[in-house]
């Protein structure tokens, strides 16, 4: 009985352990996501910000200053569609512990913010 016993303890460790890897791989990939979606954000930014020198030659000027505001604005939008789903999966990983703080994410994802509205305010003013 003894040894039943430990063969169950032992089962229901490993089962464990395994449970907590698979949390873990979750937990990681919900980060590498997060990462993904701050990346195509930023670049969409960048490629906003540069479209006016990329297209100087066009004559309808604000047809360029059009394209690249929507650049910008995708890529706001895509950075809080990111962070939201971030915390959607965040808040069902309960028992994983997150690495990533909310308040760094949520301080760089503002800084994104700042920046894309900021770029959109020399647009309007320039």
């Amino acid at each position: 009985m003894s040894q039943e016993q430990d063969t169950t303890a032992t089962t229901q460790e490993l089962a464990q352990q395994r449970t907590d890897w698979a949390l873990e791989r979750t937990r990681l990939s919900n980060e590498r996501t997060l990462i993904a979606w701050l990346r195509t954000g930023l670049a969409l930014l960048g490629f906003g910000a540069i479209v006016p020198r990329l297209l100087e030659g066009i004559e309808a000027q604000w047809l360029v200053n059009l394209l690249a505001v929507l650049f910008v604005l995708i890529g706001t939008v895509i950075v809080a569609m990111g962070v939201h789903a971030y915390r959607q999966m965040a808040s069902v990983l309960t028992d994983a512990e997150q690495v990533i703080p909310w308040p760094v994410i949520a301080i760089l994802a503002g800084a994104i913010e700042v920046a894309a509205i900021t770029i959109l305010i020399l647009f309007i003013l320039g």
